[in-house]
């Protein structure tokens, strides 16, 4: 027999249901970034780490942004650093930031990927679609999918296994941009410009 749950064990039971929801995505995320050496580093414990983040910018879509910052971790007894980049992307401070680390040993490849993505067209396949995808280690993708054989070119950016998000051609061209200025300012860090 089904009883019919009250107005207030119903919020109850979908408030329960969200939370349960949000700390999956959390442990997702914070598992995904232990694939990369810079989550493997900011994750120890018993040492002071000193975290320092830098905005390179950020592309409005609408209702949410995607943001790209530098990251340079340091513990700060023996002074090793860690470099990278974290890529997020967020819904205005509706909710919390989806966040995906980027190491600084596979930055390059991404920007060449991002470029080589931005520039696809049907003439990549005889076949009437495609999808041309790059994956970096902790799940961060860069999609570019035709349906169509003469059909445009659509770009996506996919933050481990959430939903992707549909940015433009002019959008891609500036998160290629954002890259490339991350990666000077990596090198002149490193270099200490």
């Amino acid at each position: 027999m089904n009883v019919p749950l009250s107005s207030m064990k119903r919020i109850e039971f979908l408030f329960i249901l969200a939370t349960l929801a949000l700390a999956r995505a959390a442990v997702a995320q914070d598992t995904n970034d232990l694939k990369t050496a810079l989550g493997q580093f900011e994750s120890r414990t018993g040492v002071v780490l000193v975290k320092g983040i830098s905005q390179m910018g950020f592309i409005p879509l609408g209702t949410i942004q995607i943001s790209v910052r530098c990251k340079e971790t340091t513990d700060n007894t023996t002074g090793q650093k860690v470099f990278g980049l974290a890529v997020g992307v967020s819904d205005n401070g509706q909710s919390a930031e989806v966040r995906v680390l980027v190491d600084e040993d596979e930055l390059s490849a991404l920007i060449n990927a991002v470029n080589d993505l931005k520039q696809m067209d049907s003439t990549v396949t005889a076949l009437e679609g495609f999808e041309g995808t790059f994956s970096t280690k902790a799940g961060f993708r860069v999609i570019a999918h035709s349906d169509r054989k003469e059909g445009t070119v659509r770009f996506y950016l996919q933050f481990y296994d959430y939903p992707r998000v549909e940015v433009t051609p002019t959008q891609i061209g500036q998160f290629y941009n954002l890259l490339q200025q991350s990666r000077t300012t990596l090198v002149n860090l490193k270099a200490g410009k």
